[in-house]
């Protein structure tokens, strides 16, 4: 079964502060078993970061790579400035439903069964997990 899919930072994800001025993983996902994920080139994505103040981030740099389910394979699919993806937020507001101002991979890809998601920080700012936002839009496909 082929459905949209939103991967949010309400699935069943691990949030974690990031350490200041350290690549330090924020965001870690894995596939659910019986399902798979595509995001294709052009998906969009929207990452919202915030201290524990709070206060926006806005300098630093995220990172996306894909592993394998024993964390033995690891490739990037997404380095750019926070700013990039912040979807057009400013004082504070997320604007996660407006489509025009997210930020589009350059790069599709997949993941399977136990297979992982993982953002990464790294800026002089220390983002608070409990304050995270994500939304990334691509398609799930179930096995039923």
């Amino acid at each position: 079964m082929k459905l949209p899919f939103s991967l949010t930072e309400k699935a069943p994800t691990v949030l974690k502060d990031s350490i200041a001025n350290v690549e330090s993983e924020i965001i870690l996902w894995q596939c659910p078993k019986k399902m798979a994920v595509a995001f294709p080139a052009g998906a969009r994505l929207a990452l919202y970061l915030r201290t524990a103040v709070p206060a926006d981030i806005t300098a630093g740099t995220v990172r996306g790579y894909v592993t394998d389910a024993n964390k033995a394979m690891k490739a990037k699919f997404l380095e750019e400035p926070i700013g990039a993806l912040m979807a057009g937020s400013s004082g504070g507001a997320f604007n996660i439903a407006d489509r025009q101002k997210r930020f589009l991979l350059h790069a599709g890809f997949s993941r399977e069964t136990d297979e992982y998601i993982i953002f990464t920080f790294e800026g002089a700012d220390v983002a608070d997990d409990a304050k995270t936002q994500l939304l990334m839009e691509g398609t799930q496909f179930l096995q039923v």
